[in-house]
C-alpha cells in the first residue's frame, strides 16, 4: 500500500476503532492526524507526497506516527524517545540532511 492509499477507513481499522461508533468530531480528528503524520513524514524525509509513494514501508511509518498521535493527545508526555523501528525506517530516506 502507498502513502496516498492511507485512508481514514486505514487508519480506523490500524486503531482497532469501530467506524460506527464514530462521531463526525472523532473522524475530524483523525482527518488531522492523518494529514499531520504524513507531513511529519514528509518533513522528516524531505520527499514530496509524489515521492513518499515510491517506498511503501513509509507506510507504516504514516501510520505509527498516526496511532502514537491519537494515543498520546495530550500536551505533557512521559516519553522522550522515538520508536527505534519507526526512527530506522524513516530515517534511511532522510533526505533533506545539512
Amino acid at each position: 500500500m502507498k502513502v496516498s492509499e492511507i485512508t481514514i477507513d486505514t487508519l480506523e481499522t490500524f486503531l482497532k476503532l469501530n467506524k460506527d461508533e464514530l462521531d463526525e468530531e472523532e473522524t475530524t480528528e483523525l482527518e488531522m492526524i492523518l494529514s499531520s503524520a504524513i507531513a511529519y513524514v514528509k518533513s522528516y524525509t524531505g520527499y514530496t507526497e509524489t515521492e513518499l509513494d515510491k517506498y511503501e514501508e513509509l507506510t507504516i511509518a504514516v501510520l505509527v506516527i498516526a496511532q502514537d498521535m491519537y494515543d498520546d493527545r495530550s500536551m505533557l508526555v512521559d516519553k522522550d524517545k522515538i520508536n527505534l523501528v519507526l526512527k530506522t525506517t524513516i530515517g534511511m530516506h532522510q533526505n533533506n540532511l545539512l
